[in-house]
């Protein structure tokens, strides 16, 4: 069987630069043994699967299945583009473990809409995870719970900069990720965030896995008075 995959660098216009994401494209879907074996061996964060047939989407990591992937679909959707299979202006609907997901083509740029979690702003405060992270307590303003992962929100933007976590603490915890953020001291920005995901809790400028944490934190920030 001849499978085609792709590379490609999301979130850039340069090369080796961004966000890399493998994509493979198939006419009926693969079986997840020979899916988590091809990202086994692409060795990127995520590798997106798109079977034709039904749209169905499917996001790997060289060691599990991931319920959604930003970067992942992004790339899909160029590669799509690339390949004549959608066109400028069209809207693409793909099948997910995290319900339906558009993308639309607007010239060079994408758009993803993403679904919104349900946060749980009632939920205790787990100090061993703050303590983990390093965070002063009296300087978090909430602390909040969505899927399995968390959102801690602190008063200043030199609060999140300030974050020094302890990934040897980190790594013995469980969940699946955290987000902390502040609204920003910048005019042109409305936040700002430092996103952990416990894919081995990895440090800070990776998106792997990341787009509910994202996506918690437009829902978030939406109900403040700067617009988001």
């Amino acid at each position: 069987m001849n499978i085609e995959t792709y590379q490609v660098d999301a979130f850039t216009n340069q090369a080796f630069a961004g966000n890399p994401a493998a994509v493979c494209i198939t006419e009926e879907p693969l079986s997840s043994d020979l899916m988590l074996n091809i990202a086994t061996e692409m060795a990127v964060s995520e590798t997106a699967f798109l079977s034709l047939s039904d749209m169905n989407l499917k996001w790997f990591t060289p060691e599990i299945e991931v319920a959604l992937c930003g970067h992942g679909t992004l790339a899909t959707v160029e590669v799509l583009k690339s390949k004549g299979i959608v066109s400028d202006g069209e809207d693409v609907f793909f099948h997910t473990l995290s319900g339906v997901l558009k993308a639309r083509v607007l010239g060079d740029e994408i758009s993803l809409d993403f679904p919104a979690p349900v946060i749980d702003f009632e939920a205790e405060p787990n100090f061993e995870l703050i303590h983990a992270l390093g965070i002063d307590s009296s300087v978090i303003e909430e602390f909040a719970e969505f899927d399995t992962k968390q959102l801690i929100v602190l008063s200043t933007e030199s609060d999140v900069l300030s974050v020094k976590p302890n990934f040897d603490l980190l790594k013995q915890m469980p969940g699946r990720g955290v987000a902390i953020t502040a609204t920003s001291d910048q005019s042109e920005l409305d936040y700002v965030s430092s996103l952990l995901c416990t894919l081995g809790w990895c440090e800070r400028g990776s998106s792997d896995g990341l787009s509910s944490l994202r996506a918690d934190q437009v829902l978030e920030w939406s109900f403040k008075p700067k617009t988001v």
